[in-house]
């Protein structure tokens, strides 16, 4: 915040996975200037599409709403015209949010407190590491859980052989997001962007080298689906189970 303020910045916090998570003692989307969360079906509190804006700030909220109600002014004069659309919530989405909303707080307890029970057993599995937590977390939140496998102790299996076999198993699994670097998005030689195009040759991902990311995109990283995290006790061991499982029998998994 002190850098944003320095250059005359405005901060966005992207809390798309972050629904009720805390950081020094503040609230996910209460640091920066605004504050965006997601409700799409995935996501931790969902209506099936849609999200959610946070501001302290009185007149960027106006304008704000004023966006996505076609670009009528919000302020008293009505002056304060944007060029907006229609991204009004549905009244469908809004009665799922203002249950869902009631409903987090006991749910938001229940999933740490799995989260907390299966990397404690999941990390007793050999092959599997569990990501440390930042003590300035105070409140910890989740999307999917994110953990690492060691390649090695699976046989040389991927993390993609890994993800299929715990869906054959049934649990939820998805290899995540592939390395920043590899995305068509910052390739310089695809991007019309000003900045791209003039330092095309300083931002060419394909002339510097990121083996920690790729080593963990490509191969390392395991996301077990939210889900798992709304059942209970039983619902993480079988998930744990089926983990360990997969781990002893590896060297049977098709080779990737």
């Amino acid at each position: 915040m002190e850098i944003a303020r320095r250059h005359s910045l405005f901060v966005v916090e992207d809390c798309a996975h972050a629904h009720g998570q805390r950081w020094n003692g503040e609230g996910a989307g209460c640091i920066g200037d605004f504050g965006s969360f997601s409700h799409q079906s995935s996501k931790i509190m969902t209506a099936g599409e849609g999200g959610s804006l946070l501001t302290n700030d009185e007149r960027l909220a106006r304008l704000a709403h004023s966006i996505i109600d076609c670009g009528r002014p919000k302020d008293d004069a009505e002056k304060e015209y944007t060029f907006g659309a229609n991204y009004r919530l549905g009244e469908l989405q809004a009665a799922l949010l203002l249950v869902a909303m009631r409903r987090f707080p006991e749910q938001q307890a229940q999933r740490a407190e799995l989260g907390s029970y299966f990397e404690g057993s999941a990390a007793q599995v050999p092959g599997v590491r569990v990501m440390p937590h930042d003590r300035r977390i105070t409140r910890w939140s989740f999307y999917r859980y994110v953990l690492a496998i060691e390649p090695e102790l699976f046989a040389g299996r991927t993390n993609q052989v890994v993800c299929d076999a715990l869906e054959a198993e049934g649990v939820g699994a998805w290899t995540g997001y592939e390395p920043m670097s590899n995305y068509d998005l910052f390739q310089p030689a695809l991007s019309r962007l000003p900045v791209a195009v003039e330092h095309a040759a300083r931002l060419d991902p394909s002339t510097m080298s990121f083996p920690v990311a790729e080593a963990a995109g490509l191969r390392g990283s395991v996301y077990i689906d939210e889900n798992v995290f709304r059942s209970d006790r039983t619902g993480v061991e079988q998930a744990i189970e089926a983990l360990a499982k997969i781990q002893r029998n590896a060297i049977e998994l098709p080779g990737g």
